[in-house]
């Protein structure tokens, strides 16, 4: 990366693993002029910069970290980067729970930031929080399992104290949906009304047990939305109509759909699914247009059985903007597959261009490329196997 001295945005998303990811962040953080820069890709070893000891002051702005990042490596990643105005780390983990030795370090200029938390508590966070957070103006949360994050009167005292200039305030939490309607009246304060954040939940039931999501009542900040079709049967007064015409993704949670949902995601482009079961197809398609614009998808993914021809054809039929799918296929299903692929009416009529396949391994890719060599499968492809899902593309 040295040969860029000029790069301004940066923008990696890999499907295989990096070996030495720490070195390849110091090489980022040494691009002089970089100012926006997103990660996604999967790591051998996870980000350690705590260990490393440097004078780099990175003039980044805005970054974006998706792979799993360890809570201990906070505090030096702040310090690679003294003009951060916004930080989303996806996967922000505490596996360890080990003690750590907090420095105050405050960046007038780190004023927005998104967290997803796995595997650490309200403790932990809130010292994070006493720690960098004084400037912070909007903060996004997304925690689970700790009944302590829904306790109001703490998160009052914590944004009085320590995040005085929090303008916006975006919570999702989810848990034990037993006490929620309690939860509810707590954020119901003045110091809540005042500020018109508002909260509700919803509940999901799963496995014969009842969690629940607790969330910010603000829909046009959500990008990602999971829908439990058994959420139309409940009776929680919470429950209401809602157009959430920010929300790019969705995740339906339930193999039986309902025709009475009541939400509707106007700008949805990708769909993240179980498969369906007793139901027709032509059911299937006309329940999920209630819900969202079928015709706008451009990415699916379909969890976790396999797929057969017919199934795909559906697919193609019901998402005819399709671009990007994930399904689960066995070799067999794959032998009449490819065929299709390479027929004249898929290839003039479907934009479909990226695959890729669960249950898969590794001793395939041969007879898949003789499959597709055999069949005409487009002049130039790519194939590649990571663990057991197998990715094509065209």
């Amino acid at each position: 990366m040295i040969n860029l001295p000029e790069l301004s945005s940066l923008s990696i998303n890999l499907i295989d693993f990096i070996k030495n990811s720490t070195e390849l962040y110091l090489q980022i953080f040494r691009l002089p002029k970089l100012k926006y820069c997103k990660l996604n890709f999967q790591i051998m070893d996870h980000l350690d910069v705590s260990s490393t000891s440097t004078n780099i002051s990175s003039p980044i702005e805005h970054f974006v970290y998706e792979p799993l990042f360890p809570m201990e490596s906070f505090e030096n990643l702040l310090s690679f980067l003294p003009q951060l105005r916004h930080l989303s780390i996806h996967k922000i983990h505490d596996n360890h729970h080990i003690a750590i030795n907090f420095s105050l370090l405050m960046l007038k200029s780190f004023t927005n930031i998104s967290l997803k938390l796995y595997s650490m508590n309200f403790n932990r966070l809130e010292e994070i929080i006493k720690n960098y957070f004084y400037y912070i103006e909007v903060l996004h949360i997304t925690s689970c399992d700790d009944p302590e994050f829904l306790n109001a009167k703490r998160w009052e005292r914590l944004i009085t104290s320590f995040m005085p200039n929090l303008r916006i305030f975006n919570m999702n939490h989810t848990g034990l949906a037993d006490k929620y309607h309690d939860v509810i009246n707590q954020f119901n304060a003045s110091f809540w009304i005042n500020k018109q954040w508002y909260f509700t939940h919803e509940h999901i039931t799963k496995d014969n047990s009842q969690t629940g999501i607790f969330y910010s009542m603000n829909p046009y900040r959500r990008k990602c939305y999971i829908v439990d079709w058994q959420k139309s049967e409940q009776t929680c007064l919470d429950i209401k109509e809602n157009n959430f015409r920010s929300v790019k993704h969705v995740f339906i949670d339930g193999k039986q759909v309902s025709k009475n949902y009541p939400d509707y995601f106007s700008n949805a482009t990708e769909l993240t699914t179980n498969s369906f079961e007793n139901e027709s197809l032509i059911s299937i398609s006309t329940i999920l247009n209630t819900i969202l614009p079928l015709k706008q998808l451009t990415k699916t993914k379909i969890l976790p059985e396999r797929c057969t021809i017919e199934q795909f054809q559906f697919i193609l039929c019901l998402f005819p903007q399709l671009k990007y799918l994930h399904v689960g296929m066995g070799k067999v299903e794959i032998e009449t597959f490819i065929p299709y692929l390479s027929s004249r009416p898929f290839v003039q009529t479907h934009p479909l261009f990226f695959l890729r396949i669960g249950q898969l391994r590794k001793k395939s890719i041969p007879q898949l490329n003789r499959l597709m060599k055999l069949n005409h499968l487009h002049d130039h492809y790519l194939i590649k196997i990571v663990y057991c899902d197998l990715y094509l593309w065209w």
